[in-house]
């Protein structure tokens, strides 16, 4: 698979020449988890392998003068998929030559209007989800001939604006880990979120600060920590607890080979309800399995669409008493969150198998 990630590679006359007849294009607006879980990891090499179909990524942000060297034959009968959004320089390219391309799809997996009217997240990311739901979705949604949503709420959210809406629920692009680190018993924690679930994390600190105190008042487990990835973001009530290992953001490629290199017991997953969090996908829910942890989730949706409580996760209401009991209940059960972090792996290889997601994209662009 041929994947450019930068336009001016795609742009000059040297590279054009290597693009004889592309068949899918992602015009890149950088949210690369978005595009590698729904398309580029998981269908795009069987598309390849199977079809004999290239894909390729476009930065979509590069410079005005790339777009100069553009040649529009080498788009024709090209699948053009955006992700969340595009600038308007490209608007304007795909509003021009819409009819060259076999089709335009348009992948969706935030509210991103809900998102807009979110305190909790920083001023000036709600500023820029803001000019792309006013400037940009409105002529998105019009090129669009699909829209591709990762939620049941996005599905019935959008399914009235346009005339060609579609679910493809998240899917796994990684291998799953053996669990013998169950077997010395549990140790390790962690919070997956990013700067975006602070507010959900901050939720469930009072319990956290708890787990900490019990373990080591009982000396449950002297080696019990709980990894973060949230630098300068993390909510001040954890800043002081013996337990937490606080790291700086990190890149989508380093937080995926710390998901297959750092395994983890639990995982905890917070989502209070808001209408921004009624949007969100299980993504987390494989994140956390793909770690080799057993997850702790909020009972709600979309959790509560592929957790089974105590079978293959944890669910637990929006209480500081139920979020420590919960964990409590895991660091004296080894054995039970084994079994139950195992019928995680099952339930992740049913629902969210790669092969999805190729069947998804063949049928959706009739290949």
């Amino acid at each position: 698979m041929r994947i450019f990630l930068y336009a001016k590679c795609v742009f000059s006359n040297k590279k054009l020449m290597m693009i004889e007849s592309p068949f899918s294009i992602i015009l890149s607006d950088g949210a690369r988890p978005s595009e590698d879980i729904y398309y580029i990891q998981s269908a795009a090499p069987k598309l390849l392998t199977r079809l004999g179909i290239d894909s390729y990524r476009i930065n979509a942000g590069s410079p005005l003068s790339y777009f100069r060297r553009l040649n529009t034959k080498r788009f024709a009968g090209a699948h053009i998929i955006i992700c969340r959004s595009l600038n308007s320089n490209w608007l304007n390219f795909l509003e021009r030559y819409q009819s060259s391309f076999a089709s335009i799809n348009y992948l969706i997996d935030d509210d991103l209007s809900a998102a807009v009217a979110t305190p909790g997240l920083p001023k000036s990311y709600r500023e820029k989800l803001n000019r792309i739901v006013i400037e940009q979705q409105p002529r998105i949604f019009s090129l669009a001939d699909n829209i591709v949503v990762s939620s049941q709420y996005l599905l019935e959210k959008f399914f009235p604006m346009h005339s060609s809406v579609h679910l493809l629920t998240p899917v796994l692009c990684n291998s799953l880990p053996e669990l013998d680190h169950f077997d010395s018993g549990i140790s390790d924690m962690a919070f997956l979120g990013t700067r975006a679930h602070v507010d959900d994390l901050r939720a469930i600190a009072p319990a956290l600060v708890r787990v900490s105190n019990h373990v080591r008042v009982n000396d449950l487990s002297l080696s019990l920590s709980l990894s973060l990835m949230l630098g300068k973001h993390l909510p001040s009530p954890l800043s002081q607890i013996p337990i937490i290992k606080n790291f700086p953001p990190k890149s989508w490629a380093a937080y995926q080979k710390y998901l297959t290199n750092s395994p983890i017991h639990i995982g905890l997953s917070p989502l209070m309800h808001s209408p921004f969090n009624s949007a969100r996908s299980w993504n987390k829910f494989l994140d956390i399995t793909v770690a080799g942890g057993v997850g702790v989730y909020s009972n709600r949706a979309p959790f509560t669409d592929i957790v089974d409580h105590k079978a293959n996760g944890l669910l637990v209401e929006d209480d500081e008493d139920a979020w420590y009991e919960a964990l409590s209940w895991l660091l004296t059960n080894p054995n039970l969150a084994k079994e139950m972090a195992v019928k995680a792996q099952i339930t992740a290889l049913e629902l969210a198998e790669p092969n999805k997601a190729f069947e998804f994209w063949r049928n959706l662009l009739d290949v």
